[in-house]
């Protein structure tokens, strides 16, 4: 921990990194007729712990959270119903550490039980000229200059995890360590039935540190903790180290969760922390937590029971050997809690892919939530769909290898769908969150797979749309595979929109002029994007031309759906090109247009599309009263969500954070699961978006600095 390096050094035997399993969907997998938490659950015998913590040191320098970390971690192990041992700052001498690893470990445990055992100290790494690197871990009495005497080597941790009986251990060591000479394990494909038996019948060695090579273990007061304990306790206590949401955490899981959270964390202090994981033998065996506390078995308790020297200890209360069965977790996830209140961001991010702590955090809640609605979701064209949303704002979290794997499981949801439509359905709307994530190529991939000629089309508007933002050649490349005529269209106004927005005006004008005349809201659209390009450039009086054009378009419009959203595009121009008067009236032409709309979901629609507009033009009071009339929980969720982002991006960072939770809390009122998981999705994206771009207008401004 702190300034001490450390290395795990097996003397002589030839560890296995771990680089934990690429993660699949469980949640409708069943072992026995069981869930897989029950499955688990039922080959597990009692749980065990020894928690180490020291402070003060005798002769190395001190530290301030590593007695904290460990009775935070103690506590929350007693309350998923482990018999623990504590040893702290004087307690934790070298004899009374290895007593308790030893001798007192190997006379308790069964051969079905499992161990954990949970260090936060010192590390410290030695290696005689000419000789293999040897890892240490430093007891209360420790003495740099003497290690092999007074240090616990790593080699003898190793062999007392092979002497202990039990099936499962694991070793949560809040120390960096590095220079291991092992071979990688080979990811699993997908947590399946297969897998779950394996892993359960399986022994397992495996030990998670809180650091790599030559990397020092962060710890400091805005986490109360080491930052590898704070993310520890969070993924374990709120269950957002459970990735899939199945209701178990295997091992490799929670070292997937903390390898993403830890690294964020220390790169917003200018560091380099990540933390990795080991197998100590070949069997495939994994240690298993529990999503919620879980009745397992409790040992009984024994004499000097708590503390080492606390005369005597506090005995544990006795748990009965299984009380009944947890409800069934599906029906759990289908009533997710309600979101807790943020907190304000204690920094801002080093890097636009790194969200501060806090705000990542509940960001990574309402995708909790999410996940839990999709996993409630019985029509695989509905879950594929929401699991497509749900990877798209992974992805914009900059969580790659968890937008990966939900993007995995979307497919694999929409392969098993028999009707050939809705399959289709189901992958232009997965191509379609790929692409709000930036992942042009996988949603291409994605497109390739689709039958129907017009669902392919659309999804290739709809990465054209998300591409010509960023790349506008590749969009036009994009556009060139569409067929239809409209939906070519639609690309082609995306791509002017683009040129636009990229300053390339002439460009963006000659797009346009190609877009046919009875294309009257694309024509709108495209004119009102170059009009705020030129504003932007100080071209008012070309601006002005511009929006009157696309004003007499608007009046050649009939239907009112579509002139409602033709006339808040225009609005949202004139107030980027300073006339506020104008854009007001516009908007308000847009308000009672709408109001015509006999069908409720396109008056809704256009209502949406308004209030976007008018956030965009930095009307936000009048934004959310729109909002507030829409009637759709869906449409009101996205409207929202494209309120918060444009209060974040004017610099309103407190009004962002209301909006999106007035959204978070309005998505619970879906009575349908799987509009709930969409538009919560679409909330993360939002949200991460607004983050992301805070994070590189700080970046930008301490460049110019």
């Amino acid at each position: 921990m702190a300034n001490w390096v450390t290395v795990l050094a097996l003397a002589g035997v030839t560890a296995l990194a771990w680089s934990g399993p690429a993660q699949a969907d469980t949640r409708g997998v069943r072992v026995d007729g069981k869930l897989p938490a029950d499955y688990v659950a039922a080959q597990t015998g009692k749980s065990w712990a020894v928690v180490i913590g020291i402070d003060e040191y005798e002769h190395v320098r001190p530290l301030k959270y590593a007695v904290a970390d460990a009775k935070a971690v103690a506590k929350t192990l007693r309350q998923r119903g482990f018999q623990v041992r504590e040893l702290y700052d004087k307690q934790a001498t070298h004899r009374n550490i290895l007593g308790e690893l030893g001798d007192k470990l190997v006379e308790r445990v069964g051969e079905s039980d499992r161990v954990l055992i949970f260090f936060s100290g010192h590390g410290e790494t030695r290696q005689p000229k000419g000789g293999k690197e040897m890892g240490f871990l430093l007891p209360v009495g420790a003495e740099a200059n003497a290690l092999a005497e007074t240090a616990i080597p790593m080699s003898v941790i190793r062999d007392l995890a092979d002497s202990l009986p039990s099936k499962h251990v694991l070793f949560l060591v809040d120390v960096c360590y590095g220079g291991i000479a092992g071979m990688q394990f080979k990811n699993v494909l997908k947590y399946d039935e297969a897998y779950l038996r394996e892993i359960t019948r399986e022994r397992g060695r495996q030990l998670i540190t809180a650091g790599g090579p030559k990397q020092e273990a962060l710890e400091g007061p805005e986490w109360g903790h080491s930052v590898f304990t704070y993310y520890l306790l969070e993924g374990l206590n709120k269950g957002l180290a459970d990735l899939d949401g199945d209701g178990i955490i295997p091992a490799s899981e929670l070292h997937t969760y903390l390898n993403r959270r830890v690294f964020d964390a220390a790169q917003l202090k200018g560091h380099r922390q990540r933390p990795e994981m080991w197998a100590l033998a070949a069997e495939k065996g994994e240690f298993v937590f529990f999503t919620t506390t879980r009745p397992l078995p409790s040992p009984p308790p024994h004499a000097g029971e708590g503390r080492v020297g606390d005369g005597g200890g506090v005995p544990s209360q006795d748990v009965a050997a299984l009380k009944k069965r947890l409800e069934d977790l599906e029906s759990k996830l289908a009533r997710p809690e309600a979101p807790k209140p943020m907190e304000e961001a204690r920094a801002r991010p080093s890097q636009p892919s790194s969200l501060v702590p806090s705000r990542r955090a509940e960001i990574e809640q309402i995708l909790q939530q999410a996940l839990q609605a999709a996993a409630a979701t019985t029509d695989a064209k509905e879950k594929a769909w929401a699991l497509g949303n749900i990877g798209g704002a992974q992805a914009k979290m900059g969580d790659k290898q968890a937008a990966a794997h939900t993007f995995l499981l979307a497919l694999q949801t929409a392969a098993g769908i028999s009707d050939a439509s809705q399959k289709d359905f189901a992958l232009a709307e997965i191509a379609h969150s790929q692409a709000l994530a930036g992942e042009f190529m996988g949603a291409r991939q994605t497109v390739a797979t689709i039958l129907d000629a017009k669902e392919k089309d659309w999804a290739l508007k709809m990465i054209v749309s998300r591409q010509a933002e960023a790349d506008v050649a590749g969009a036009q490349q994009t556009a060139a595979a569409i067929q239809d005529a409209g939906e070519r269209t639609s690309a082609l106004t995306s791509i002017a929109m683009g040129q636009a927005k990229a300053g390339t005006v002439v460009s963006a004008l000659q797009s346009t002029a190609s877009i046919p005349g009875s294309f009257s809201v694309n024509k709108v659209q495209a004119l009102a994007s170059i009009a705020q390009a030129q504003a932007k450039a100080g071209e008012k009086k070309a601006a002005v031309e511009t929006l009157e054009q696309a004003l007499q378009i608007v009046t050649t419009i009939s239907g009112a759906k579509e002139k409602s959203w033709a006339l808040a595009n225009v609005g949202e121009a004139q107030a980027k090109a300073g006339d506020t008067e104008a854009a007001a009236h516009t908007f308000l032409e847009a308000l009672q247009t709408a109001a015509t709309i006999s069908n409720e979901a396109d008056k809704d629609f256009a209502l949406a599309e308004i209030a976007q507009a008018q956030a965009r033009a930095g009307e936000f009071m009048r934004a959310r009263q729109t909002a507030a009339t829409i009637q759709v929980v869906y449409e009101k969720g996205w409207a929202l969500g494209k309120i918060g982002l444009a209060q974040e991006k004017a610099g309103d960072r407190s009004g962002a954070a209301s909006t999106f939770q007035q959204a978070v809390q309005m998505a619970a009122t879906s009575g349908k699961a799987s509009d709930k998981a969409r538009i919560l999705a679409l909330i993360a994206i939002d949200w991460a978006e607004a983050e992301e771009f805070t994070a590189a207008e700080g970046k930008s401004a301490k460049t110019a600095k």
